[in-house]
């Protein structure tokens, strides 16, 4: 079995690291985007989808818990006991099992996806942007009317922050 999660104690932490750009986890994503087109599953969408489905099947693995995503990476850091160090592990497990088992989590993001606390979750987490926007909503088409009236929603208020300090020509 690929080795794309791992449990770290280091300082005060203890971590769980996911490779979510390696070949298992990859292909899973891309199985994901085809179901959800906001799901492009790099790391910080990772975030998101993780938090949302700990938030419906575990609950106790967000207490404490921190992530630092990045593009190409997921990682949760809980402060270092030995309560923590069970939950990173159960963690670990369960982000192995969802990969492993993908039909779960196809049939959660196929079902759920279109549910305003994900997408809300996402765009908290930066998962829409003005480069991937318009693409977006193409991939979207005439479905997903009300994830789409939000998001254009979401990008007005980006856009309005950026045209604030437009004012300012120097």
């Amino acid at each position: 079995m690929e080795d794309y999660v791992s449990t770290a104690k280091y300082g005060d932490n203890v971590s769980v690291y996911f490779d979510v750009g390696a070949e298992k986890p990859f292909a899973l994503g891309e199985r994901l985007n085809a179901v959800c087109e906001m799901a492009y599953m790099n790391g910080y969408n990772w975030e998101a989808l993780l938090t949302w489905y700990l938030g419906q099947t575990a609950p106790e693995l967000l207490e404490g818990l921190e992530s630092d995503p990045e593009a190409g990476s997921y990682v949760a850091l809980y402060p270092l006991s030995p309560e923590n160090e069970a939950k990173a592990e159960k963690l670990a497990g369960l982000i192995r099992s969802l990969v492993e088992g993908e039909e779960e989590l196809l049939r959660a993001v196929e079902e759920h996806g279109d549910e305003k606390p994900y997408y809300e979750l996402l765009t908290g987490l930066s998962g829409v942007t003005e480069k991937n926007f318009q693409g977006m909503m193409e991939d979207m088409g005439e479905r997903h009317a009300e994830m789409k009236a939000y998001l254009m929603r979401y990008y007005d208020s980006l856009r309005k922050k950026e045209d604030a300090f437009a004012a300012f020509e120097l």
